[in-house]
């Protein structure tokens, strides 16, 4: 069987999800380790809307794996918070639970912590 990251169409450097390590019918929960090689960071930091761009791919690693190869859009965005980035050395745990569908519209709380810290929550369509 190929891994859920397998299944979403983002490769590196824009594949921001490392591993899923659990996955339920309702959620998701999955790892990214920022490295000082990755292009993508600003001053050694993760910045806010890749940030929530983790988050996303988080949610469609949940999709993929009950609908096989996803192809999905991160179509909104609301209730978003952030506070502080992820640093170099950092791992980030992303979250992602189902909280409404309509057919293949589906809604996901969010929330992305390095330790107890929570940097980014909110909510994605």
């Amino acid at each position: 069987m190929e891994r859920l990251v397998d299944l979403i169409p983002h490769r590196p450097p824009w594949l921001l999800v490392d591993r899923v390590i659990a996955r339920s019918d309702e959620g998701v929960t999955a790892e990214k380790r920022i490295a000082a090689a990755d292009p993508l960071l600003w001053g050694g930091e993760l910045p806010e809307l890749l940030a929530l761009e983790a988050l996303a791919q988080a949610a469609a690693c949940l999709n993929a794996g009950e609908l096989g190869r996803h192809r999905g859009l991160l179509v909104a965005a609301s209730k978003v918070a952030f506070d502080g980035r992820a640093r170099v050395g950092d791992l980030v745990t992303l979250q992602a639970h189902k909280t409404a569908a309509m057919g293949a519209l589906v809604r996901f709380s969010v929330e992305a912590r390095v330790g107890e810290r929570v940097i980014a929550s909110g909510e994605l369509t």
